[in-house]
């Protein structure tokens, strides 16, 4: 929904809504899909203008919950139950029904991406093998001479 701005997906929407054309038609005319049609159609027709608007939502383990047991309760789709609670991305919820079989509430809980934010200190294999390049690098500038001469006596950083 993010690559057309507000007034486009409102023009479309009212465009379909005149009930003159069916979505394909619709969607060939506007050069959208036909299935992006409906979706604008259901979102509006559920929330009005700010259901067309740009959303980034993070829900909660229970909102999901209660999410997935409406949609069981009342035999909904995917995109009717996306279109019902302003979800944006319908395919999030065959997500949350797959981790939710799998793993009941505990995996409906937000995770996080990405690895940890910071590590305390290095792992060990990095340190050994950081020594190992360090060693090797010495060897190859010494045997092969590339190493730079410094003029006079070695220092010491005094």
């Amino acid at each position: 929904m993010s690559n057309h701005s507000l007034a486009f997906k409102l023009s479309v929407v009212e465009f379909y809504e005149k009930g003159e054309r069916s979505a394909r038609e619709v969607g060939a005319h506007f050069a959208v899909d036909h299935g992006t049609v409906r979706k604008w159609v259901a979102s509006y027709e559920a929330h009005g203008v700010p259901g067309l608007a740009k959303k980034f939502s993070h829900y909660d383990a229970a909102f999901k919950l209660s999410v997935l047991q409406r949609m069981w309760k009342d035999g909904l789709s995917y995109r009717q139950t996306a279109a019902l609670f302003d979800i944006r991305n319908k395919g999030c919820l065959s997500d949350w029904e797959r981790r939710y079989e799998t793993g009941g509430i505990d995996a409906l809980t937000s995770r996080r991406k990405g690895g940890p934010r910071s590590m305390s200190e290095p792992p060990i294999g990095t340190v050994r093998n950081s020594v190992r390049g360090a060693m090797m690098m010495k060897r190859r500038e010494s045997s092969h001479g590339y190493r730079k001469r410094t003029s006079g006596p070695a220092s010491c950083g005094t």
